[in-house]
């Protein structure tokens, strides 16, 4: 299988405070698509907690449909197959959400109409990282 369309979900940035909560720009054609993959890379942390979520527009609501492992030290982290084929994982009622989703997990289904990233930065400290996406149809 292979993800074709890549998207820059953020741009490589450095924050150098606490960020409570923050959404980044929507990418609005994610319909076309019905899975993807989403890489987030951090290339330089000092005492903060990075906390990344792929959030779906659906029927007027954002929700979180993955989330990466928190991070803390400089790394690479992948989520794989998000979207997908239903019926892969449990069901869980949805509701709108922001970061409310497991840490390390994804559900199953449509990408929905728009995609976009929402994080928080526990702590002050400086963080440099970025998140792509590769989709597919």
């Amino acid at each position: 299988m292979a993800f074709g369309t890549e998207i820059t979900l953020v741009s490589s940035r450095t924050d150098t405070a606490n960020v409570t909560a923050s959404d980044g720009t929507a990418y609005t054609t994610a319909d076309q698509y019905r899975r993807g993959a989403f890489i987030l890379s951090v290339t330089a942390i000092t005492s903060v907690t990075l906390s990344v979520a792929i959030q779906s527009y659906i029927n007027g609501f954002w929700t979180d449909i993955a989330r990466f492992a928190d991070v803390t030290t400089v790394s690479t982290r992948v989520l794989w197959d998000v979207g997908g084929t239903v019926n892969t994982s449990t069901t869980t009622e949805e509701a709108t959400q922001d970061l409310a989703i497991t840490a390390g997990s994804k559900r199953a289904g449509p990408m929905g109409a728009q995609i976009r990233p929402t994080w928080t930065i526990a702590s002050a400290g400086t963080v440099t990282w970025s998140c792509v996406g590769f989709l597919q149809a």
